[in-house]
């Protein structure tokens, strides 16, 4: 009897390991799908609320999209400003002690393109192992 119990437990689990197996291997067309399942169900009901104000079907389904697609990209936007926001500052170790330097779009008044510019430049100095102008100015400032 307990010889029998053993091998169920195994084959329980050799099924288990040939279904997630599957699942892995599947997880190619898988995934998509799952999402767009997420994304039917979270607007069925703004579809039904269009359809119960005697919307036409397709109409329904155009709006349907249309707001689903603002809301994306409203929120692209925000994590796209977000994340340029967060770069602008920079951590890095100097000597040590971990320091913000700030670089970016909101320093200085700069245009976009400068700014990338001077990013790219202060990034490669920090690289090499060399403090930017700007740090050394300021530690000139606080000395006088």
């Amino acid at each position: 009897m307990q010889e029998n119990k053993i091998g169920y437990l195994f084959i329980v689990m050799a099924s288990v390991v040939v279904i997630l197996a599957g699942i892995k291997s599947a997880s190619a067309i898988l995934v998509p799908f799952l999402l767009s399942l997420f994304i039917a169900i979270i607007l069925s009901p703004l579809y039904h609320y269009f359809k119960s104000k005697k919307v036409p079907e397709g109409l329904a389904l155009v709006l349907v999209m249309s707001t689903f697609l603002v809301v994306l990209a409203l929120v692209g936007k925000l994590i796209g400003t977000s994340v340029t926001d967060f770069s602008a500052n920079i951590a890095k170790d100097f000597n040590k002690k971990k320091k913000w330097i700030k670089v970016g779009l909101k320093s200085e008044d700069v245009r976009e393109l400068d700014a990338h510019h001077r990013r790219q430049e202060t990034i490669n100095l920090m690289r090499m192992g060399e403090e930017p102008n700007f740090i050394k100015e300021r530690r000139q400032d606080k000395k006088v």
